[in-house]
Order: structure tokens, then C-alpha cells, then sequence
């Protein structure tokens, strides 16, 4: 997890000495491994180094020829295949995954991204023309921010980067605000003159040229994939998660993973557990869980935890329970300054994993995140899209089976959920639900607490969203949403030097995902069918058939109970911006329901909108504060 940032003065200015020093500054917790720079006049490249795998070994970015000049985050993973087709082996003595990236747009140019395959962020500078190509890889496992202003190019792989050096303060984004709650993401910061380089797309802009950012490609259905047997999609879905991994883990370094008792980050673990078997080597496993001898209410996954450990020797487990005077309000200065972001309500669990995992010394840290959106869904829309198909059969026969699977209405009986089913699988897909009815009525019972013209600005973001679960999917790869997704779960790991990796969400597998036929997730009338299918004989029986999967953190209504005093000083505090974005009387409101009049913890969806509702309330406070 490198770090590249740069500044180009288009009107000629040279870039100053402390400009460059305070842009390293601002970067040093990623400059693990030193750090350098290429600069001339007006022109600065940056790189502070962090090598985690064996090919980011042999290089010292930013690497210079006679024309260009690179600087990358990057792990390509074709670089077998590129290495026949550019013929670049002849040419260096070792070739560094930038090395990679430069040769392929030596003969390809702007098309070089449809070459490479892997996660990248990197920037190549033409010192004969004076002009800069940057891009982003095709799901957004990097980041790129910049800014851009007639005089003046900067861009940096954090917020902080930029803000290190722009001479404009902050003006506030209210809309990040809008897309926190409905997790419609677009390029935009809390900053409004800063903006990301979405997924999949790439920039060029030269002194006399101006900016363009260019979409080089998007997701869907490609009939890449097609077979005719039930077992051969599992097989298929098995062999490129290994892969997946397996290009993951090419490190000298020593690997772990974030491990839930669930279907997702078993998977992973198992498949990491057992590539590392063969190599001697040993998987740390990190898991939320509450203390040995725990008499509350809450239950935690220490079961099926502890049912991978024993099936692999070489897995060590370390169990994480944080003080509990450690909530989702503890230190939120900080870490809205390590994050740059509205973070979610379980961001405290996030870091302290992030600490256990730096006191083992882990240099890539694995995480199962992103199957319930993709490959282990549980078939949220399959009638649906059977009907649409014109598979009416098989939507009749699924329509029986969810109506009376338990398990998706919380044990409501057959009897009474015929009407449930019916609006869940069917209607709520239909333009009227859609566009109309759900989004008023989600909003009305949530309760959001934005003021008028922030409200409907969510409203508006929230039909964006109300597509059918897999063209919802779609929707957020291809507009980079995703990519935001992934840099909240990464958010802290440079702090601990880490390089956290989501394999789940592997090019390859999402356009697996989009070839599946939907039945494939529900075969055999059974929720996530496809997924657990394809973990027989790498994970343990009790796991793959569970239908119990507890919250990810089993203790957060205490932790929030315990930290109530701080809503109460959010709700005392008067408007910390002019615009007044949050509706104080709508919090006060939430928080007098979080305990009901029997003393007992309210619902979830309650604690969240609380908790999230004073998460807003203090960035907005930190933003005005660092202007």
C-alpha cells in the first residue's frame, strides 16, 4: 500500500522544496519502506514506498527513461501473459510491476488499461510533451485523488496529500453527506474542489490541454462463462477464488485475515490456509468476539471460528475484544484525520483489529468482504429475474419455497407471508416500487435527520438506487461506488502498515458473477446456494450449512450505551455550520427511542441511524475545524 503524489504548476512556476516536504510529511506512515521523488521545474512525482509483494521488490519509483516518468500503487497480476506479448524481460534486470505497467502503455497508450489486469493506481509523465496519463483499475482497489485549478495539477493517493499543499481551504461537500446514507457514491470529497479518479477510468491533461477523465470499461453480462451442470459453476467459482488469493499472496511478508464465522471470510481463510500449508508458512486469523466467561444476552461466532481452526494446523488465531470504554464515539478526531471520511458505526472493531494485526508483524491482511453483494447473495432478486426471463416455472417454484423459508421473514408462517413475499420479490422490483413507494416509505419510517434540502438531495441519490439487487450491483461498479465501498474497509490499514485485499471482489469474480443463471443461488432450495456448493471439502460441514450468522459485532448496543453521554453533548451543541444541515429535534427523537419504555435496547436500525446521525454531526465539526 504505497502512496503516489505529484504536483504540476501549468503556468511554469517551480515547484518548491517545501512543497515536496510537505506533501512527504503528510504521507510518512506509508513511506514503510523509503521513499523518492522525481523533480524538475514544475514538475514533481512522488512515491513513498511500501513493498508487499515479491515484484514491487526490484524497483525505486519514480522510475525515469529517456521520455517518461512513472509512479505507481499497483499488483499486476497478468504479468506472465505481458511478458510474452511486450517482450520487456530483455530490456531490464528485474521487472517491477510499474516496469509492467509502462512497457503496456509504450505500445498501447490510453489502451493500456484494457491490458492489465490486477489493482492500480499510477501516473506516467511525458517530459517531451509535457503531458500526464494517470488511471485507476477496473473495480477501484486504489485511490487517486486530485485537484485540479487553472494554474496548478495536484493529485495524491490521500486527501491529505492534496491538502498539504493546495492553497485554497476546504469548502465544505454537503453531499457526501447525502451519499453516506444511501450509499450511492459518486467522485466527489467532503472537499468540493478535490475529487477521486473513479474505478475504471483513466485522466490525461497536459499544460495547454485540459483535464478529460475517460471510462475505459464496465461490468455485465459477457457470456464469458456458461456450462451446463450444477457443479461446474461451483468448480468454476472455486478455481478463480484460489486464483484470486493465490495473486494476493505473493509476499515475503507474513499474511492474515479478518475471519467471521461466516461463509465469505471462511472461504477465503481456507483458501489461504491451505496455499500457505504447502509453503510452511502460517494464516493469522483476526476475529471480533466477545470475552471467554461473557453472561450477556449477546452471542458471538467463536463456534465456527474455532471450527476452521481445528480443520488447519497452520492457522493462529487471535481473538479481539477492545476495552468496552471503546465505542463507535472514541477519539473521533482522530480518526477522521486518519480516515478522511464519515466512517461506519463499527469503525472502532475495524482499528483494533488493524492494531492486533500490527502487533504480528502481518503485511497483507486478507478480508471476506463483498460476497452477500455478488457470489453469495442469497438470491435477492432470482424470481424476479426467472420471471423476466420467461422462466415461469422456476419462478413458481422459488416463489413457494421463499414463502415459506422461515428464515428470510424472521419465523413469520407460510400462511401470513405470501403478501410479504410477493411485494419483496416481485412488486419491489417494478418501476412503482421503485421510484415512487419504497424510497418515501423507507424514508419516512428511518427518520433521516437532514434538513429540507439535504433531505431530498438523499432522496433523489436513494432512486438511483432502488434498481433490482444484481442491476444495483451493476450500477455501483460501473459508476465507481464500489471503489468508495472498498476504501472504507481499507481505511486504516496504513496507519498499521498493511495491505488489506478483498479477493471476493477480483475482476474475474464479478464477471463470473454477472454470467451466473440465477437459480444457481438458490439450487436446491437453498439460500447462497453457489457459494456453499463450491467450499465442500475446504471448509468444515458445520459452516457451510449454517443459516445463523451473527452481527459483526456481537457487543456494539453496549459499547453504544456505554458512550451515550456524547450523544447528548452532539445534541446540546449548537449548528457547527451556518448551513445547518442536521435536524436536532429528528435526533433527539432517535435517541429518545434507543431505550424503549421496557428499558430494553432498541432495534438496530435505531442504534445505526443514532450512531450515524452524531458520526455526521462530528465530521461536519472536524471539516470546520480544519479549514
Amino acid at each position: 500500500m504505497s502512496a503516489i503524489f505529484g504536483i504540476i504548476n501549468k503556468n511554469g512556476k517551480p515547484v518548491e522544496l517545501t512543497e515536496i516536504q510537505a506533501m512527504q510529511s503528510a504521507l510518512k506512515h506509508r513511506a514503510v519502506d523509503g521513499s523518492g521523488i522525481y523533480h524538475s521545474g514544475n514538475t514533481l512525482i512522488g512515491h513513498q514506498n511500501f513493498v508487499t509483494s515479491i515484484y514491487q521488490k526490484q524497483g525505486c519509483l519514480p522510475f525515469e527513461d529517456d521520455t517518461y516518468i512513472i509512479t505507481c500503487d499497483a499488483r499486476i497480476d497478468n504479468r506472465l501473459e505481458l511478458a510474452n506479448t511486450l517482450n520487456y524481460k530483455s530490456k531490464y534486470p528485474a521487472v517491477h510491476d510499474s516496469l509492467v505497467i509502462l512497457e503496456a502503455y509504450k505500445k498501447w497508450r490510453e489502451n493500456c488499461t484494457n491490458y492489465l489486469e490486477g489493482e492500480f493506481a499510477f501516473v506516467i509523465w511525458n517530459k517531451q510533451t509535457q503531458t500526464l496519463f494517470a488511471a485507476t483499475d477496473h473495480i477501484g482497489f486504489k485511490r487517486f485523488y486530485y485537484y485540479d485549478a487553472p494554474d496548478q495539477f495536484i493529485f495524491a493517493t490521500e486527501i491529505k496529500g492534496i491538502r498539504a499543499v493546495k492553497q485554497t481551504p476546504v469548502v465544505f461537500n454537503e453531499q457526501v453527506i447525502a451519499e453516506y446514507f444511501t450509499k450511492q457514491y459518486t467522485h466527489i470529497t467532503f472537499d468540493k474542489n478535490i475529487f477521486t479518479l473513479p474505478a475504471a477510468s483513466y485522466l490525461s491533461l497536459g499544460l495547454q490541454q485540459p483535464l478529460t477523465v475517460t471510462k475505459y470499461w464496465s461490468i455485465g453480462a459477457k457470456r464469458k462463462y456458461s456450462f451446463r451442470k450444477e457443479e461446474d459453476w461451483a468448480e468454476c467459482l472455486r478455481e478463480l477464488l484460489i486464483k484470486a488469493v493465490q495473486n494476493r499472496l505473493y509476499t515475503e511478508g507474513l499474511t492474515g485475515i479478518t475471519l467471521s464465522g461466516g461463509l465469505d471470510s471462511s472461504f477465503v481463510a481456507a483458501i489461504a490456509a491451505t496455499i500457505l500449508q504447502k509453503q510452511n508458512k502460517v494464516l493469522h486469523t483476526f476475529s471480533s468476539v466477545l470475552p471467554e466467561g461473557y453472561t450477556g444476552k449477546e452471542k458471538d461466532e467463536r463456534f465456527y471460528i474455532n471450527a476452521l481452526g481445528k480443520q488447519y494446523g497452520n492457522i493462529e488465531q487471535t481473538f479481539v475484544w477492545p476495552p468496552l470504554s471503546i465505542g463507535p464515539f472514541s477519539d473521533l478526531p482522530t480518526v477522521f484525520t486518519k480516515t478522511e471520511r464519515l466512517v461506519n458505526a463499527f469503525h472502532y472493531m475495524d482499528e483494533a483489529i488493524c492494531q492486533a494485526a500490527q502487533q504480528k508483524n502481518i503485511t497483507i491482511l486478507l478480508n471476506g468482504f463483498g460476497g452477500d453483494m455478488s457470489i453469495s447473495n442469497k438470491g435477492k432478486d432470482v424470481i424476479y429475474r426467472l420471471l423476466k426471463s420467461g422462466n415461469f416455472s422456476k419462478a413458481l417454484h422459488y416463489f413457494k419455497w421463499k414463502k415459506t423459508e422461515k428464515n428470510l421473514w424472521d419465523n413469520v408462517e407460510s400462511s401470513s407471508s405470501f403478501l410479504r413475499t410477493l411485494k419483496s420479490e416481485i412488486l419491489d422490483n417494478t418501476l412503482f416500487f421503485r421510484y415512487l413507494y419504497n424510497p418515501v416509505k423507507t424514508f419516512s419510517r428511518s427518520e433521516i435527520p437532514l434538513t429540507g434540502h439535504l433531505l431530498r438531495s438523499t432522496l433523489s441519490k436513494w432512486h438511483t438506487g432502488t434498481h433490482p439487487y444484481t442491476q444495483h450491483f451493476r450500477q455501483r461498479i460501473n459508476s465507481g461506488s464500489l471503489g468508495k465501498t472498498i476504501d472504507d474497509v481499507c481505511a486504516f490499514s496504513p496507519y498499521y502498515r498493511l495491505e488489506t485485499h478483498i479477493p471476493i471482489l477480483h475482476k474475474s469474480i464479478n464477471e463470473f458473477y454477472f454470467d451466473v443463471p440465477p437459480e444457481q443461488f438458490v439450487i436446491h432450495d437453498q439460500q447462497r446456494s453457489l457459494m456453499r456448493r463450491a467450499m465442500i471439502g475446504y471448509v468444515p460441514a458445520e459452516i457451510i450449512n449454517r443459516t445463523d450468522k451473527k452481527p459483526y459485532t456481537p457487543d456494539f448496543s453496549q459499547r453504544l450505551l456505554l458512550q451515550q453521554d456524547h450523544i447528548k453533548m452532539a445534541l446540546k451543541k449548537e449548528a457547527v455550520n451556518e448551513n445547518n444541515y442536521l435536524d436536532k429535534q429528528v435526533m433527539q427523537k432517535q435517541f429518545t427511542a434507543l431505550l424503549n419504555s421496557n428499558g430494553q435496547i432498541a432495534s438496530t436500525s435505531v442504534q445505526l441511524s443514532v450512531t450515524k446521525s452524531v458520526l455526521v454531526n462530528d465530521f461536519i465539526e472536524w471539516v470546520a475545524i480544519n479549514k
